[in-house]
């Protein structure tokens, strides 16, 4: 295969040896430093008879080392899989035997995870920079050999690994160089969970770029503030946010100090459905900044459309976007023949030749989502399970046809939550349901039938099951309990009068006030240090806007809300942002 990710890296390490490839805290990592890293890892994976096409794991938390082992990984054509830490113990342990792992690479202070699997330490002071390893030979690889599995959340109660092949991913990689030009002087934040595919290309793009890539602390994607000094302090220039959390990035930008809109470039929203207002509001605040919207599964190789939006001018809807280099998506009927009027919905299907090749061990699955192409029975068609409808010749995204959803950026399947409550014997029938509050604010609800009296005990029982099994934001934030379960004419759930059962008037009684009030003094004490009672403005005691984002950020977090920074400005103390939470309803 010509010019892979392993090909572009190895020609910018002998062009631009001497350049930054990775600035992590206060490490600066040449292209010449990281290449002996990744030859020295993949060294020891050949010493422990690793090969091509095996399946590699890489528990590691995002550092120049997660990106030294997935290049040796690819160095050597065995595949990455990545696994998060933040994975839950069942979860891992479902990942490693599903996928067939040959061996993990690991931290050093990891040493002591029990695995049946061998164990490797990337950063083991045995291999010193003073210990000298072969060189490494690249792979010869083929485009049809797989590059990398990425799990998502399955309907059947366990996560699905996505299967994609080298030539996708290079395709994607290079055709975002291009569009966005990315030159040696650029800095890409990497920020992401590396068991989301969009940390894939923040890793991947600067490094087949020779850019620079710039990494945050683990879970460093949680704090705005953080970010946002970050993103000024290394004057980045390309990043990427979920619209729930580029609400925050556009309020700080606002201030008269936030320097970011003199060199951020290029900003990337993905992975949540853009609304028009923030669409209009970014691009007044950031207005040097090019703003894209980029859409596409896990399993068409992280994104197939980008949609330029400084360039539209109707922002009755926001598209999608023309397809990327090599791909195309289209609307079919439920007959299977090409929508192309205005204003019909159908389903949305991918070609080309990012289209993954499926799920590891889940050949139904796969023949359900991976069908023979309309344009060429010889090749691959995705369906995608979103609908869409044409608007000016432009794909506008609508919803889901399944239990699929996204929230905060995540990809849930609801089938798979409601597999893993039905494992628990007490329980006769679940729905989980992602319900929408007057607010905005997305919760996952839980409507249970529990064959017990006792149902504080049982809902408790399923909380601890599902903290084992699922990440932790797959887990509901409310569980419903003698629910009834009425049926539409055709005998199906009927999910509409399940919501109306939802009533969070709870968050307006005593008990949960108090409750809300000390998140909120815990989040003031946290951030400022003022001492402050429940009346006092934040701002009347000295209280800035940046620390006034990162209060909210937590807040919102820790109560699952999504509270706009516009709804509190005006009464910023305890006691005013406690009234605007429990004035919250479920519509």
């Amino acid at each position: 295969m010509k010019y892979s990710i392993i090909d572009a890296f190895e020609q910018n390490v002998r062009n631009i040896g001497n350049r930054e490839a990775i600035v992590y805290c206060e490490k600066r990592i040449t292209y010449g430093q990281l290449d002996k890293m990744v030859n020295d890892i993949a060294a020891r994976l050949l010493r422990r008879n690793a090969k091509k096409g095996d399946f590699i794991g890489v528990y590691l938390e995002k550092s120049p080392d997660l990106i030294a082992a997935a290049l040796a990984i690819l160095k050597i054509g065995a595949v990455y899989v990545p696994i998060a830490h933040e994975y839950p113990k069942e979860r891992l342990e479902y990942i490693i035997h599903d996928a067939g792992l040959s061996c993990i690479l690991i931290d050093e202070k990891d040493n002591d995870y029990q695995c049946e699997k061998e164990l490797i330490t990337v950063n083991n002071k045995e291999y010193s920079e003073d210990v000298k390893l072969p060189r490494v030979e690249q792979c010869k690889i083929s485009k049809d050999d797989l590059a990398y599995v990425i799990y998502t959340s399955g309907t059947t109660g366990t996560p699905k690994g996505v299967m994609i092949h080298h030539e996708g991913f290079a395709n994607r990689i290079k055709w975002q160089m291009d569009y966005f030009d990315v030159q040696y002087e650029d800095k890409v934040l990497m920020k992401a969970p590396i068991g989301f595919d969009i940390s894939l290309w923040e890793m991947f793009l600067p490094i087949y770029s020779g850019a620079t890539c710039v990494i945050a602390k683990e879970n460093g994607y949680k704090d705005i503030s953080y970010l946002i000094s970050l993103i000024e302090s290394e004057k980045i220039t390309i990043a990427q946010f979920v619209p729930s959390i580029l609400r925050f990035i556009i309020e700080i930008s606002k201030e008269p100090n936030c320097s970011l809109k003199n060199f951020l470039k290029k900003l990337v929203s993905s992975g949540e459905e853009l609304n028009k207002e923030l669409v209009q509001e970014c691009l007044q605040v950031l207005p040097k900044t090019n703003l894209y919207n980029f859409y596409g599964p896990t399993e068409t190789s992280i994104c197939v459309s980008a949609c330029l939006l400084n360039e539209i001018k109707d922002f009755t809807y926001i598209p999608l976007g023309d397809a990327i280099r090599n791909m195309n998506l289209f609307l079919l009927d439920e007959d299977m023949q090409k929508i192309t009027e205005d204003g019909v919905k159908g389903e949305i299907y991918i070609t080309g030749i990012g289209v993954g090749k499926g799920y590891i061990n889940k050949p139904e699955q796969t023949r359900k989502a991976f069908l023979p192409s309309i344009e060429d029975k010889n090749k691959k068609m995705y369906k995608t399970g979103d609908i869409g409808f044409y608007y000016k010749g432009n794909i506008i995204y609508v919803g889901r046809n399944d239990q699929t959803i996204k929230l905060q950026g995540n990809r849930i399947d609801l089938g798979e939550i409601e597999a893993k409550i039905y494992e628990q014997s007490f329980v006769e029938q679940t729905v989980v349901k992602c319900i929408q509050k007057d607010n905005g604010a997305k919760v996952l609800v839980a409507f249970l039938k529990l064959n017990s009296d006792d149902k504080e005990k049982y809902v408790q029982e399923i909380k601890t099951s599902l903290k084992r099994t699922l990440p932790k934001y797959m887990i509901p934030q409310f569980f419903v309990t003698d629910c009834s379960f009425e049926l539409t004419a055709n005998g199906k759930i009927d999910k509409t009068k399940l919501t109306m059962q939802f009533d969070d008037a709870s968050l307006a009684d005593d008990r949960q006030q108090f409750e809300t009030k000390e998140i909120i003094r815990q989040a003031f004490s946290n951030v400022s240090h003022l001492s402050m009672s429940d009346e006092d403005d934040f701002f009347e005691m000295g209280g800035s806007s940046l620390e006034a984002i990162q209060i909210l950020m937590i807040i919102n977090r820790e109560i699952q809300l999504n509270l706009p920074f516009g709804d509190v400005v005006d009464d910023f103390s305890i006691k005013g942002i406690a009234s605007i939470i429990g004035s919250r309803k479920v519509p």
